[in-house]
């Protein structure tokens, strides 16, 4: 028999358990969120007192490491304990700064790395996998026997073979230690021999690659185009494609910000020496900020349209910026009317910017002229033929064209792609070569699709490997490396180059390698790394990717045992274009009685440095950008000729089109 009241109470008694479970609910659902709240909070101030603030306080240490551990215990397992163990484990290889009453130093401490960074990767941390990986190389290279160590008498007897190796094609193998991996494939499959250091070294870099970690995925690519010394030649093709995964994560954006220009073009200073080192700039620094600021404000107020435009650069006050660079853009500074216009072309004013700009390119700003360019051919670029009838786009083309002429590598790319859709390959080839050269990352990707589409693996390798180690990931750890090396950081800065030198970086691997020199003249000493061995295999990694610039220093390597052999690799190296090697064969040439070869060397010598004057290559340089930086780097006479060779070029495809 159905009755109405004790449906009602049943129904009444169910609604309140619902609404008691429901009040549980949201309970523990805002009790977590506080929760969550309060260790976000305390997360941000340990990142604080890590990393102080430049100009007001150098943060606290002891804090820093305390509410990190804090944050870490209790077995805790969300997100905020993943990126505790990720910064503490970085932290501890980069160095924590221990200060004692007469100096201050670094704590570089692997083991508690390794504690911190496996709890990071336990919660699935590609960037804690990755660096867990690199801290297993850098204990596999001292643990395992070296075959090319310089301390292994093996590795003397025959530099010509080290030498000629490294430097010849890589397709035909080269030199390397026989634990650097090489190209068997399966090798990197396997996620076992978790006994020994070097199967977690894979075990853990697999793990990061798989979760998309860009410099994972590089290293890995890096890999298997470097062959060991087994004898296993190189597998370019496996590399491209690691290196392609990683390349279209960066041009994505998903890595960070997409970078326009490789590192080495972005970069005031890009391989060390004992001439540049002092140019090193020093980053961040707000007292230096303040004294520069000082100065141009003086200039400033007499209306120095310099002084205003660099004071606006200066500025973090945006409204006082935009006067700065107004009242400058009134005295008619091209590049303050081209950063005025970007300011308006941000708020989405294209006419006023157009204006501004079409001033600063008939100034003769060359990057005014490319983004107007840019700007009035929008959309008409990929067409087979140009409408000339239109005003606007009669305007592009002239700028472009001017841009061109001055060498810019954005307009050489706009040219070339618009050379492309004409039917013009050889042409349009040719630019994106040009604009590649300069380190621009579009011509460079395009030239990568070109060779993998002629099946030149090798060279499409290569252009990958331009766009990965110029990603923001390693970007980080370079400029890192030189702001710890300005506050003389030495042992710090070595750590950042060694970890962009893993992922197979030039910088990185030719940086640490003189850092290695420096840290051990400073006598500090970092555990579990013998410098002398570290920096000889460096310079072997940098060969192995066709640097000679490496070969003077592998050559002041073998001075120290065998001049005989050093001399031998002195030679080759003057023969890559090096002219450091000239004064070394001099001398030796002068030991052996050798006088009329000392005397040839140095009147070419001589000669060359007279055809090498800075002014002269510095005009020439201002004119062609950096398009053959890497010509100058090793002291090529040669780029100068291959610059105005460049320019004539650049006229002809001009006056064909």
């Amino acid at each position: 028999m159905f009755r109405p009241r004790a449906y009602s109470l049943l129904l009444w008694a169910a609604y309140i358990i619902y609404t008691d479970n429901c009040l549980v609910t949201a309970n523990t659902l805002n009790y977590n969120t506080e929760r969550m709240n309060e260790r976000e909070k305390l997360y941000e101030q340990a990142m604080a007192a890590k990393n102080g603030h430049p100009g007001l306080f150098n943060g606290n240490v002891k804090k820093a490491l305390s509410i990190f551990d804090m944050l870490i215990a209790k077995n805790s397992t969300d997100y905020v304990a993943k990126k505790c163990g990720y910064q503490l484990g970085e932290w501890y290889i980069i160095g924590v700064p221990k200060f004692k009453p007469w100096k201050k130093t670094y704590d570089h401490n692997f083991d508690k790395s390794i504690h911190y960074l496996s709890i990071s990767a336990k919660l699935g941390d590609p960037r804690s996998n990755y660096l867990l990986s690199f801290i297993y190389h850098m204990i596999s290279l001292f643990e395992l026997e070296n075959p090319l160590s310089p301390h292994n008498s093996n590795s003397l007897k025959n530099p010509n073979k080290i030498v000629n190796t490294c430097v010849a094609d890589t397709n035909t193998g080269t030199g390397g230690f026989s634990n650097f991996g090489g190209g068997n494939s399966k090798f990197f499959m396997k996620k076992n021999n978790k006994d020994n250091k070097l199967g977690l070294l894979f075990n853990h870099l697999q793990i990061a690659a798989e979760l998309g970690d860009v410099m994972a995925l590089s290293t890995i690519g890096y890999r298997f185009l470097c062959s060991n010394t087994s004898g296993t030649k190189s597998d370019p093709r496996n590399s491209s494609n690691y290196y392609k995964k990683a390349t279209k994560i960066i041009l994505s954006g998903k890595d960070g910000l997409t970078p326009t220009y490789t590192l080495e073009a972005q970069l005031p200073v890009a391989i060390l020496n004992d001439e540049n080192i002092h140019l090193v700039p020093i980053y961040g620094s707000k007292s230096d900020i303040e004294s520069s600021m000082d100065y141009w404000q003086h200039k400033a107020m007499k209306g120095d349209a310099l002084a205003q435009y660099e004071l606006a650069k200066l500025h973090d006050d945006d409204k006082q910026a935009e006067q700065l660079l107004a009242m400058a853009a009134d005295k008619s500074h091209a590049p303050a009317l081209r950063d005025l216009a970007l300011v308006y072309l941000s708020r989405n004013k294209v006419e006023q910017a157009i204006k501004l700009l079409t001033k600063a390119a008939d100034l003769g700003d060359a990057d005014a002229a490319t983004i107007l360019a840019y700007i009035l051919l929008r959309g008409n670029v990929r067409v087979k033929k140009l409408d000339t009838s239109n005003p606007s786009i009669q305007m592009g083309i002239k700028y472009l064209l001017m841009a061109c002429r001055q060498n810019v590598p954005d307009a050489l790319f706009l040219l070339a792609e618009i050379m492309s859709f004409k039917g013009k390959f050889g042409d349009a080839k040719w630019l994106y070569e040009r604009s590649g050269d300069a380190g621009f990352i579009q011509s460079i990707w395009v030239m990568a699709h070109f060779h993998q589409s002629r099946g030149e693996y090798l060279k499409n390798c290569f252009d990958l490997k331009l766009i990965a180690d110029s990603s923001p990931s390693v970007a980080k750890y370079i400029h890192l490396g030189f702001k710890l090396l300005s506050e003389t950081n030495y042992s710090g800065s070595l750590m950042c180059f060694l970890i962009a030198s893993y992922q197979g970086s030039l910088i990185g691997q030719l940086n640490s390698a003189y850092l290695c020199k420096l840290v051990r003249s400073n006598k500090i000493k970092l555990d579990k790394i013998n410098l002398e061995t570290l920096e000889f295999y460096l310079l072997l990694q940098a060969l192995m990717q066709g640097s000679n610039y490496a070969l003077y220093s592998i050559a002041n390597i073998f001075n120290e045992s065998d001049t005989g052999k050093a001399l031998e690799i002195y030679k080759k190296s003057f023969l890559y274009g090096d002219c450091r090697s000239i004064l070394p064969l001099v001398k030796q040439f002068h030991r052996t009685g050798e006088t009329d070869k000392a005397i040839e060397l140095l009147q070419f010598y001589n000669n060359k440095l007279k055809r090498m004057k800075i002014n002269f290559i510095g005009d020439i340089l201002k004119d062609g950008g950096h398009i053959f930086r890497h010509y100058a780097n090793k002291f090529k006479i040669s780029f100068i000729l291959k610059l105005l060779h460049m320019k004539k070029k650049i006229e002809l495809i001009i006056n064909k089109s």
